[in-house]
């Protein structure tokens, strides 16, 4: 039965993201509707999983960390429900937009990451969405089909691909070959040609991560600390910012300072670095009316003198491109730091205690994910999202970091093993996810 729930979530939100590629769902209409109910029946099935397997799902995760998680749990619901007090927000906007109430109940996932199977069958499912997916993708993108809404569909198919990047090693040779095509033509057409600066760093670097991650027994020390890193750099990146009064991304104070000049906007705007304008904006914004601390809700916004200026949307802003002021919104510097604190204690837990290379690599991909969280990675209830919080679950489950390199590539691959690696003879002992009928 939660399998079943589970294959229901995973179709719920693929079926989502094809819907809102393909359709044009403006203003309030029962088609909206109708498609605005995929994501919040993935989240109920999320949160009935959850709470059905509460005890077993607690026994597997560390303490610290399932504690963290569940205060971060009522903190998002807490801002969930301000915004339904909130009299400014609409209902449709509040709860009907993946951006706001939705986003914050994307961490439900956990609960299916910490369980072997659901681990199992999530790779199941990401396969076939890229063997169907991928190569109308590819095909479309080299007859230069862009606009074509097959091409959006076959894109939202193959979009799992850079989550089966750690699985290479483990993969046959045509699934390697073609998570590695998949990759490379996103990087290019995503990344390159697109512009998305979150692609053209997340690709390299969980290859990288991957590789490091595969190096064996004799490199963990080095991959701790490589992770640990990761997580580590986007704080001193924002540290060396403060002290310096400017952020190191800044293109240059003249160019910047020319911003609140309407009679300069011209080619200005186009060499600004922005990110460092929605920090100046939001922080501006939520220091002056005292809400850093807590944010404001779900449906919270802000004041932009950046597009104010520029026009290129309302001054008052309901999103904002970077994941981690996204959360400063909804939450505030609280909801950051809990964020925060459950991915470094995930990476820490999947780096430094793990026995097999699997997890490494997810962990490794969590601290690319952290290190993007400053940079983009927009919070939303999609299916990146979602991913990334039951990987998160992954790292913390303990079954699956006790599980050696043999027990989890028999996991993933489905193969049906009697005999270890190291010798024919040599009984295979079922790993606790074989015998356990948890699910």
């Amino acid at each position: 039965m939660f399998k079943f729930a589970f294959q229901i979530t995973i179709l719920s939100i693929m079926l989502y993201s094809i819907l809102m590629s393909v359709l044009s769902l403006d203003g309030v209409s029962s088609t909206k509707i109708i498609v605005t109910l995929l994501p919040w029946l993935a989240f109920f099935l999320s949160l009935y999983y959850y709470r059905r397997n509460y005890r077993q799902i607690k026994s597997r995760i560390p303490p610290v960390a399932f504690g963290l998680f569940n205060v971060l749990l009522i903190t998002n619901l807490v801002n969930v429900a301000r915004s339904l007090a909130d009299a400014s927000a609409t209902i449709t906007t509040a709860f009907g937009n993946p951006y706001n109430a939705l986003a914050l109940l994307t961490p439900f996932a956990l609960g299916f990451g910490v369980t072997p199977r659901l681990l199992a069958e999530l790779n199941r499912f990401f396969r076939y969405f890229v063997w169907f997916g991928g190569p109308l993708y590819l095909g479309l993108l080299v007859a230069g089909l862009v606009e074509n809404p097959i091409y959006k569909i076959a894109g939202s198919l193959a979009s799992p691909t850079v989550f089966l990047i750690p699985f290479i090693p483990y993969a046959g040779r045509l699934n390697r070959l073609l998570i590695i095509i998949l990759s490379a033509a996103s990087f290019v057409s995503t990344g390159l040609i697109t512009g998305s600066r979150a692609t053209v760093l997340r690709y390299p670097l969980v290859y990288f991560g991957t590789l490091i991650a595969n190096l064996g027994e004799s490199r963990i020390k080095l991959i701790r600390n490589l992770g640990m890193g990761l997580t580590l750099l986007p704080v001193a990146l924002l540290a060396i910012s403060i002290n310096l009064g400017q952020s190191i991304f800044e293109v240059g104070s003249q160019e910047l300072r020319a911003l609140a000049d309407p009679k300069s906007q011209a080619g200005i705007l186009e060499k600004a670095d922005t990110r460092t304008l929605l920090y100046s904006d939001i922080y501006d914004d939520y220091s002056a009316s005292n809400d850093l601390i807590f944010g404001r809700g779900s449906s919270g916004t802000y004041f932009s003198r950046y597009f104010l200026l520029s026009k290129a949307d309302s001054a008052t802003r309901l999103t904002v491109e970077v994941g981690v002021l996204a959360i400063l919104m909804k939450g505030g510097l609280f909801a950051v730091l809990l964020n925060y604190f459950i991915f470094a204690i995930t990476v820490y837990h999947a780096l430094a205690q793990s026995n097999n290379k699997y997890v490494r690599s997810i962990g490794l991909y969590l601290g690319v994910h952290i290190l993007l969280l400053f940079a983009e990675n927009l919070l939303a209830f999609d299916l990146y999202n979602f991913t990334v919080w039951f990987m998160v679950g992954v790292c913390l489950s303990r079954e699956l970091r006790g599980l050696s390199d043999w027990e989890m590539e028999a996991l993933l691959t489905g193969k049906s093993a009697t005999l270890s690696p190291e010798s024919s003879a040599a009984p295979y002992h079922k790993p606790l996810w074989v015998k356990n009928k948890y699910v």
